[in-house]
């Protein structure tokens, strides 16, 4: 009876490793790497948009990356307001949940106010850099690029 519950034993630790190693790869068995080390913290950057209708000016952000768990992160973000938004408001807080793959990250921010919209992200991580898109839609779109300091 005991050589048969060790061999029982044996066979679920097999298992139970063989699961572990599988989650982190794709049906096609890509495998997924998970966000990078230095993401969480403070990183402070500009966008632009795409169009002339902001005369390329470009805004200032600080994003905080507060949690990051394997593939996936959240924080938030702070900007001052612009030609847009709430007038009552001087500056604007969004959300983020986003996600790592290798050295790509994407994510959602959206702004905190009342009726507040989201805006995608995406860009390429490096070293202590990010550079990439965001668009709103189709129709609005541009530019941004942070640094970890």
């Amino acid at each position: 009876m005991k050589k048969y519950t060790l061999v029982a034993l044996l066979v679920l630790a097999c298992i139970g490793s063989w699961a572990l190693s599988s989650s982190m790869k794709t049906p096609s068995g890509k495998v997924i790497s998970s966000c990078p080390k230095n993401l969480a913290g403070k990183w402070t950057g500009k966008y632009f948009y795409k169009d002339k209708s902001s005369n390329n000016i470009p805004t200032n952000f600080t994003f905080f990356v507060d949690s990051v768990s394997e593939n996936n992160f959240s924080g938030h973000i702070v900007e001052p307001r612009t030609n847009w938004g709430p007038e009552n408001l001087k500056e604007f807080e969004a959300s983020v949940d986003g996600n790592c793959e290798g050295t790509n990250i994407n994510f959602v921010k959206t702004y905190k106010f009342p009726n507040g919209h989201s805006v995608n992200y995406s860009g390429k991580f490096a070293k202590s850099k990010i550079n990439g898109k965001w668009a709103i839609g189709s129709n609005w779109g541009g530019i941004w690029n942070v640094e970890k300091k």
